[in-house]
């Protein structure tokens, strides 16, 4: 055989790898990332606590009697399936340490000695082992593979109980629903993800190598099984190195681990888990009942019975997934929302679904809205307030799942629980470097060192304490658009114009929104025999972040999606107050405040014009000059939109410059024409900047307020709401401008279509329309480096970047684009899965409602192709 010679001439890169060896590189990479996410995230607990709080109190399973235990292991001894120096037979030889074959066939005997220890069951207690009333079948199938459908996220598992009833019919295709399969190299047996109780890893010997690579193995297949299917609550794993064994419980809280045994020395704690495992519910294991899987035209989707505030029940297919994040962590609020049709009902109209969870102590959204509205009522006017209630999601239901079995909470560690510790995966015996042994050449210890400081050993993590979490569902009654997906600027700045009136009442009852973005913004086709932007209505959501200005502090974390987060939230200061004056009251503190959600508006306004073009410019100008324009708008746009909470220089110029502005105003001319309506956001910028001033600058601190800054940071004084109220013509400014850009892309006259800059190839200049996803992820950043935040320490300090997946995504235009027929057919279609088994924003006053939606963008034809087909025909004539 020759000799293979590797085709890298390079002696310091490595050669090409095989496909096969880069996956396992990919699932070993994945799986480090989920043991530094889950590093504060884990406790240790005794093997009573476990069973006690994990088992039988979260999930209900009633534990087995220790005399039936007893009997049931004297059976396993009789049968000698235990021998006479109490080790299992199927496991008596100890595993030799060599080729990964051995392993494989050393751990097969593990199939025998679960049917031994149910044959045992079975005959002690009939009435609750039977072979009939089995939940689940064991595989031990090493190196099992569970695919995904995102391309990547595999992961690989040694054995696996699975469900002896499927929970939705093979073979169909995923819909909304996860159709994930598992297959072993080699073995034509398909088992699918859904269908897996607990799965298992195995070793050969226990040393901290090989209890690593298990740890890292175990949790990587846990968040991937939480992922795909948004049924399980819960996941057990048992893991295995030599004959010491340990217990895990992944829940959306915590993972727990049990402490060590032996499976031979306490072969008791092992049938225990055995039986759990075989013949504990759907429930038990951590599925949640009131989720089933259903498929409609050979799609699989989801479908839910959640209860209404009125108390009564209700059913929900899902038709779409509207929001969901594959690399949501394990430990997470993991958001899904959806698209839904509610079954056994002759009213067939969308909703919006949301799934997720909260810590157990966080109030729920009904509650924050009711507070609002009942604030609200208080401090605006009637006709405002009936405007305004227009403006709010309409709620159907919200709140913890509720079920026959206990409610879907997830607890906290108990006590005596400890901090978990992985060991460092490059070096995880802990060994410490040994000193050189050269030490001519080395550098002096008194020779000069300019560089950073050498990386300290991160410090053991304190005993944290962590929360519970508990599963919430939420249903609105409207199924809406988000502005990410909104491209038509003529409903888009109609949004922004009915933002800045809800905004202003919020001001004037003393409230803030605090998460002002893109995901947060909602349009809703209300009135579908109304003409123009009339039948359009603007919803706020997403009010986790919600709070009165009077209860803020200084010591509250600081939020916002830092693409549209205020420059002085990012600065962590006022930017505007005299420095020149020392005894200005706003150089003593800072706190959130409304401008700052006034200027998320702006950004967003700024954001939607400098990524679009338009068409009349794009067609007039020659591609070679076009691409450079383009270039240079996407270079600007990038120093000025950072996914940053602490923001750029570039930003913050460019509200607090009139030069950096101007700048800008140049940028958008080169993009849409010297004529162009976008100027207007200019002057937005200056009426901001000018609020900002004379508010900031409004008010001396008295001497006894300096004495009280200095004394009591928490009370600290600040400027009153009234403050806001006196400068409050900002809000109305904006309107008008909004209402400007609107009123003329929907008039269709002056209407100029606009091109998303995403969808021009830069090589050819061609556009390439994408499918309509958001532009950007909807990030919502939580600052909590000061206090503690979402999850009681800071994500700077855990080693994560600082934000937090929230808000609800929905996507209403579809109401517009989808024919009427396909709502009928989702009714009929969930009909068929049951059988199957498995008002208005306020206006200005003359306000234009003639405007009629611009036509849809043709595919473009500039002057250079047109001309170029016109020579294609002619050659071909």
């Amino acid at each position: 055989m020759s000799e293979q010679v590797s085709t890298n001439d390079s002696p310091r890169r490595k050669g090409a790898q095989h496909p096969e060896e880069l996956a396992e590189l990919n699932v070993s990479e994945a799986c480090s990332m989920v043991t530094g996410r889950a590093r504060k995230y884990t406790r240790q607990c005794p093997l009573d606590s476990f069973w006690g709080t994990y088992v039988e109190e979260a999930r209900g399973y009633k534990q087995i009697p220790e005399p039936t235990l007893a009997r049931i292991v004297s059976v396993l001894r009789e049968r000698k399936v235990l021998n006479s120096n109490g080790r299992w037979k199927h496991l008596a030889s100890r595993p030799k340490v060599g080729k990964k074959s051995k392993e494989d066939n050393f751990y097969k005997g593990l199939e025998p000695i679960f049917e031994s220890v149910i044959d045992a069951a079975s005959a002690v207690d009939p009435s609750r082992f039977s072979h009939a009333d089995r939940t689940t079948s064991f595989a031990c199938r090493p190196n099992c593979q569970t695919a995904s459908e995102v391309p990547g996220a595999a992961f690989r598992v040694d054995a696996l109980n699975y469900l002896v009833e499927s929970s939705y019919s093979r073979d169909k295709a995923p819909g909304t629903a996860h159709n994930c399969t598992a297959k072993a190299e080699g073995d034509t047996t398909v088992f699918y993800t859904a269908d897996a109780g607990a799965t298992y890893e195995f070793k050969k010997v226990l040393n901290d190598e090989t209890a690593l690579q298990n740890e890292k193995q175990t949790l990587g297949t846990a968040e991937h099984m939480v992922y795909n299917d948004i049924r399980r609550e819960a996941h057990f794993s048992f893991t295995i190195e030599g004959s010491s064994a340990r217990m895990w419980c992944h829940t959306r809280s915590h993972t727990i681990i049990s402490r060590r045994f032996d499976i031979h020395k306490d072969a008791t704690e092992f049938v225990k888990f055995i039986l759990f495992s075989s013949f504990a519910s759907e429930y038990e294991l951590g599925f949640d009942p009131n989720v089933s899987r259903v498929y409609v035209e050979n799609k699989l989707h989801y479908e839910f019975k959640i209860r209404h505030l009125d108390g009564t029940y209700h059913r929900y297919r899902t038709v779409k997934v509207v929001h969901e994040n594959p690399a949501a962590e394990l430990h997470s609020r993991a958001m899904r929302v959806f698209k839904a049709v509610e079954c056994d009902t002759d009213d067939v109209r969308y909703i919006a679904l949301r799934d997720y969870w909260l810590f157990d102590d966080a109030p729920e959204e009904v509650q924050i809205q009711l507070e609002i509205l009942t604030r609200l009522e208080a401090s605006i006017s009637k006709e405002d307030y009936e405007a305004l209630q227009g403006h709010f999601m309409t709620i159907l239901a919200d709140g913890v799942v509720v079920r026959d079995e206990a409610s879907g909470i997830a607890p906290g560690p108990p006590e005596g629980a400890e901090v978990y510790e992985y060991a460092n995966g490059l070096n995880p015996k802990g060994i410490p470097a040994k000193k050189p042994s050269v030490q001519v050449a080395s550098r002096g210890a008194t020779s000069s060192f300019r560089g950073p400081e050498r990386p300290q050993t991160p410090p053991r993590l304190p005993q944290l304490q962590l929360h519970g979490r508990k599963h919430c569902r939420t249903v609105y009654a409207e199924y809406c658009e988000d502005l990410w997906r909104v491209n038509d600027p003529a409903r888009f700045y109609y949004a922004l114009y009915q933002v800045m009136f809800i905004l202003d009442k919020w001001r004037r009852a003393g409230y803030l929104h605090r998460d002002i973005s893109l995901g947060n913004i909602m349009l809703h086709l209300f009135n579908e025999k109304a003409s123009g932007l009339a039948r359009y209505i603007t919803k706020i959501s997403d009010l986790e972040y919600a709070r009165p200005y009077g209860r803020m502090s200084q010591h509250d974390p600081i939020t916002g999606t830092s693409l549209f987060m205020a420059v002085e939230l990012q600065a962590q200061k006022h930017l505007w107050a005299n420095n020149l004056e020392e005894d200005t009251l706003t150089h003593h503190y800072f706190v959130h405040n409304p401008l700052h959600d006034v200027e998320a508006v702006i950004w967003m306004a700024i954001y939607f014009a400098i990524r679009r073009c338009s068409r009349r410019v794009f067609e007039a100008t020659e591609w070679t000059t076009m691409r450079e324009i383009l270039k240079d708008v996407e270079a600007y746009s990038a120093t000025i939109f950072v996914h940053s909470i602490h923001g750029s220089v570039e930003r913050q110029n460019l509200i607090f410059y009139a030069r950096a502005y101007q700048k800008l105003g140049e940028k958008l001319k080169r993009l849409h024409g010297d004529d162009t309506v976008f100027v207007k956001l200019i002057d937005a910028i200056e009426a901001l900047r000018a609020t900002y001033k004379a508010v900031e600058n409004s008010r001396m601190a008295t001497p006894e307020e300096r004495s009280q800054l200095e004394d009591d940071k928490v009370n600290a004084p600040r400027l009153s709401i009234d403050v806001f109220h006196q400068y409050a013509g900002i809000y109305e400014t904006l309107r008008q401008i909004f209402d400007a850009i609107s009123q003329h892309f929907a008039d269709g006259e002056y209407s100029d279509p606009l091109i998303k800059i995403s969808d021009i190839d830069p090589d050819t200049g061609e556009i390439v329309p994408k499918p309509a996803e958001p532009e950007s992820p909807p990030v919502t950043v939580v600052d909590d480096a000061a206090p503690a935040g979402d999850d009681g320490v800071s994500q700077e300090q855990a080693g994560v970047p600082p934000k937090k997946l929230t808000g609800k995504r929905k996507n209403t235009d579809e109401g517009e684009a989808e024919a009427r027929d396909e709502k009928h057919a989702s009714k009929r279609s969930c009909q068929d899965a049951a059988g199957s088994g498995g008002p208005s924003g306020s206006t200005s006053k003359g306000r234009k409602t003639r405007n009629a939606r611009p036509p849809a963008q043709p595919t473009r034809q500039s002057k250079r192709l047109s001309k170029r087909k016109s020579d294609a025909d002619a050659a071909q004539g």
